[in-house]
């Protein structure tokens, strides 16, 4: 039994192939940003609504809290923070590089 084998890789369908896949890679590529654009749009918007809710707290509990926050390290004192008002949380969340 003979058997000859032709290829189909002739320089011409490789350009041709190459250029349908240049053609769906740029398409996707523009998806994934349109994608990641509106994703980022959505979370921005999110935390503007939770932020917009957060009340306002008078100064002197600002300042109080900074007090404290600033010398019990340097006294050695791990005593908690007592509220300023109810509903404050009585620890500030951590902020990262701090």
């Amino acid at each position: 039994m003979n058997a000859t084998h032709t290829s189909l890789r002739t320089p011409l369908a490789l350009d041709t192939v190459h250029a349908q896949y240049v053609t769906d890679l740029a398409a996707y590529e523009e998806q994934v940003g349109r994608a990641q654009r509106e994703a980022y749009a959505e979370a921005a918007w999110e935390r503007l609504k939770v932020v917009s809710t957060v009340r306002p707290r008078p100064a002197d509990d600002l300042r109080n809290e900074e007090r404290l926050q600033v010398y019990r390290p340097s006294a050695g004192q791990r005593a908690p923070v007592q509220p300023a008002a109810p509903g404050v949380p009585t620890r500030l969340p951590r902020v990262h590089g701090r």
